[in-house]
């Protein structure tokens, strides 16, 4: 089960990237352009990612993306895969997450579905659901609570006053104590001389099938 929580602005040629990078090319022409940044495991052809030193190994195949690396790995990598060499891949790492990735904003969620509710639900008046939600069979969501756009909600969940979910799927026979939040943007920087640079997170929350999350939770 897959939803999307973050706009995607791929694809994004080399030419922006070189615009916000110091870096040099191997095997990548100007016009090269690439559809997402993304983890080694889900790298595909048009996607990009990166490698740091302690992830390379000769043993490996990395398949048939194009990578962010430094000079020093550069010269280890003895596949034929186009390089994007850096001096500094954190940093570099930092400034892509945000050319790839934003939130929706206010505009954008307005316009995807209505929530969409199933029978037997008790969901206070008093709680917020935002366009895209999927709220399963016999939920309980009480007063004050949000639950942020494309969530999902499984059957015979609970969901406590005053709780925040954003970003999560969450499965069947779930409960989430009161003033808990889950799913907020996560905290990370790359620290640079001339200031910290903000890396975007683009993950979500899963929760599987019988959790029970206390009160006060993050």
């Amino acid at each position: 089960m897959k939803s999307s929580f973050f706009k995607n602005l791929g694809p994004i040629s080399f030419t922006t990237i070189k615009k916000h990078l110091e870096c040099r090319p191997i095997n990548i022409n100007e016009d090269t352009s690439f559809n997402e940044f993304t983890g080694i495991k889900n790298l595909n052809e048009k996607g990009l990612s990166f490698l740091t030193d302690t992830q390379f190994s000769k043993e490996n195949t990395w398949g048939n993306g194009t990578f962010i690396c430094s000079q020093s790995l550069q010269r280890k990598f003895k596949n034929n895969n186009p390089l994007i060499v850096v001096k500094d891949v954190h940093s570099a790492v930092a400034k892509l997450s945000n050319i790839f990735y934003r939130s929706f904003t206010h505009n954008e969620v307005e316009m995807l579905d209505e929530p969409k509710v199933d029978t037997n639900c008790n969901i206070s008046h008093a709680a917020i659901i935002k366009n895209g939600a999927k709220i399963g069979k016999n939920v309980n969501i009480s007063s004050g609570c949000f639950i942020g756009h494309n969530c999902i909600i499984g059957d015979n969940t609970t969901i406590e006053c005053n709780t925040i979910i954003t970003n999560s799927i969450i499965a069947e026979n779930v409960h989430v104590g009161r003033n808990s939040s889950l799913g907020q943007q996560g905290f990370g920087f790359a620290i640079t001389k001339d200031k910290n640079i903000k890396i975007f997170h683009s993950g979500r929350v899963i929760l599987q099938d019988g959790v029970n999350i206390g009160s006060n939770c993050t």
